[in-house]
């Protein structure tokens, strides 16, 4: 796996990362024991950049991944990404029926499925010891604001215990996450207005640069989705379409389930892994073309 330097830090991580949202969360399919294994696979295949959030699987993910890299990473060598200022709800820890009801509620009134957020001092200070409880013996590598208002950025107050964090060597990274391409130009440009900030970028050029390779949306998920059994889905394991010997599928529609971001690397790796699949049926003697 090749490696790079994590922007201004001194970390060195893998350019292929695992996002932890899923992990304990009420909408995974996966057990704890099961989620924890494919940490492990992922940090043995050479992943060692892992993103997660106080909020994911309200604290679970952290659990999870603290657990999972304590077995399989004992040098360190892994680096966690935690974010915060997302209020969880811990009592809907236990039970993922409660937490998918309270969710369909927030919809049925209009209210979406925000999370309520806090950006004070305080409230932050315990966010963090709550997410290395969470992680164990495992220390969040960067720490990240997570989607914050641009009027918590301009708090000089929690941005110079940010860079305290940093300066104590108790993270080795500090940032902020946003929800979109466009909130994070609004918010580049706010900061810069504000004089927390320098660019030396236009807005403008910026915000399509942006738009251009981070655009969402614009592929289909699950149409053709991939399933152990034809009564589950459209395509088996190797892409091909059930009951059909020579018709293959590699699309993101043969993917269960989506994330917020597109899946253009996803789809090149189930086309190479087709292509070398179908390379192997083509060099067996017994393969019937």
């Amino acid at each position: 796996m090749n490696q790079s330097r994590l922007a201004r830090s001194d970390l060195t991580v893998s350019r292929l990362g695992f996002g932890c949202s899923k992990l304990g969360s009420w909408n995974s399919n996966l057990s704890v024991s099961e989620s924890e294994q494919l940490i492990e696979i992922a940090f043995e295949r050479g992943i060692t950049l892992f993103d997660t959030a106080s909020t994911y699987g309200q604290g679970s993910s952290e659990r999870i991944l603290g657990r999972a890299l304590e077995r399989c990473d004992p040098q360190h060598r892994a680096v966690v990404v935690s974010k915060i200022g997302y209020i969880p709800l811990p009592q809907l820890r236990a039970s993922r029926v409660l937490m998918k009801a309270t969710w369909k509620l927030r919809a049925k009134l209009g209210l979406g499925s925000a999370h309520p957020q806090r950006f004070d001092l305080p409230f932050l200070k315990r966010a963090l010891r709550e997410s290395e409880a969470w992680l164990g013996k495992r220390r969040v590598d960067v720490l990240m604001l997570h989607s914050p208002l641009v009027a918590t950025l301009g708090d000089h107050e929690v941005v110079d215990w940010l860079h305290r964090l940093k300066d104590t060597g108790r993270v080795a990274a500090i940032g902020f996450s946003n929800l979109s391409p466009s909130q994070a130009v609004i918010d580049v440009s706010e900061l810069v207005r504000c004089g927390v900030a320098e660019i030396n970028m236009d807005p403008a050029e910026m915000r399509a640069q942006i738009l251009k390779y981070t655009g969402v949306g614009s592929h289909n998920y699950g149409t053709t989705r991939m399933a152990a059994q034809p009564d589950q889905g459209v395509v088996d394991a190797n892409c091909r379409v059930f009951g059909v010997d020579n018709l293959y599928i590699a699309s993101s529609s043969v993917l269960p389930t989506a994330s917020f971001a597109n899946p253009g690397l996803t789809i090149c790796a189930i086309g190479v892994r087709l292509g070398r699949h179908l390379k192997s049926q083509a060099l067996d003697p017994a393969f019937d073309a």
